[in-house]
């Protein structure tokens, strides 16, 4: 149920604007990695119905993203929220409330 949820969460926002560049991090979200099967037919009887089924796994790799919440309002006077995927690496070193990316 968890990787529905977000799954439907994901499809939601990429309908939406993309993510902000900058800002801060208001969540962070990691998804370890699976497998998913799915069946496919290999043979078929003269009715075409399908008498052997084989197996096709496929890795689903984990995923980290940080949400952040953008530095300034936009034109609606609203500041823009969002997801954006990173590196296992960048995920480890930010924190919720921390400013990414670290300002120079």
């Amino acid at each position: 149920m968890k990787r529905l949820s977000l799954a439907i969460v994901l499809l939601l926002a990429a309908c939406g604007d993309p993510p902000p560049e900058s800002g801060y991090v208001y969540a962070k979200q990691a998804e370890p990695g699976y497998y998913t099967t799915t069946m496919v037919c290999s043979a078929y009887d003269k009715n075409g119905l399908c008498t052997v089924n084989v197996p096709i796994q496929t890795w689903n790799p984990p995923t980290w993203a940080l949400c952040l919440e953008a530095d300034n309002p936009g034109e609606d006077g609203k500041k823009a929220r969002g997801c954006r995927d990173v590196s296992q690496e960048t995920y480890g070193r930010y924190e919720v409330g921390q400013h990414y990316p670290d300002p120079a």
